[in-house]
Formats: structure tokens, sequence, C-alpha cells
């Protein structure tokens, strides 16, 4: 309910699809289900497409800190390990996802991304 009436912002570089400034509700409706989701972006802080989040109320602020220790706590955050031949299929809706960052760059990475509607 403290996060009901909030909004984020968040900034990036306009990059081929996506980028720009946007404004998001931090509770948000799923647009199938209509069931109420947590839309919550991290900054990313890298030199490659860098994201910069806004939140102009520190209420929210303070709220959104807390709650992003509890969302790398093991009983809500889930780290897949990868093997050959794994397929993944998520609701980007209904999840908060992200990655971590790829360094090893003497390794192969084939990654193929489809979209289902």
């Amino acid at each position: 309910a403290l996060l009901e009436d909030h909004s984020i912002e968040y900034e990036t570089e306009k990059l081929a699809h996506y980028g720009g400034h946007i404004s998001q509700k931090v509770i948000a409706k799923h647009p199938f289900t209509l069931k109420k989701i947590l839309r919550l972006g991290e900054e990313v802080y890298t030199e490659f497409n860098p994201v910069k989040r806004i939140i102009k109320s520190e209420n929210l602020k303070n709220i959104v800190l807390k709650l992003e220790v509890d969302l790398y706590k093991p009983s809500y955050c889930y780290a897949h390990e990868w093997k050959k031949g794994d397929l993944l299929l998520v609701d980007n809706y209904s999840l908060l996802h992200g990655r971590e960052p790829f360094t090893n760059f003497e390794k192969k990475r084939h990654i193929r991304r489809i979209q289902i509607r």
C-alpha cells in the first residue's frame, strides 16, 4: 500500500528500440491477469547503456533501498545456473529480472530472444 501512488523515473540513452526518459508506476496491473505487480528497475552503472533512476520522494527512496536488500535474499531471488541446452521462459511483467555482468570474454556466449504474446 505504501507504494501504490508512487512512480519512478528512468533515463537512458535512446538506442535501437528502447531508451529515453520514462515514468513508471511502482505498483501496476498486469496487462492480462490484471493482478497487481511490482515494477522496479535498478540503476545500471556501466559505460554501455547506463540507466539512471530518479526518485523524487525521500520516503520512497528509503522504501526502495530496503526493498532491494530483500529482493536479493535467496528466499526471493532465483539465480539460474545455466547448463547447455537450457531454455528459460519468463513473464516479464510478473518477474523482476536482471543478469550478472558478462566478464569472461574468452568463453563463447550465445543468446537468443523470442517474444511470445
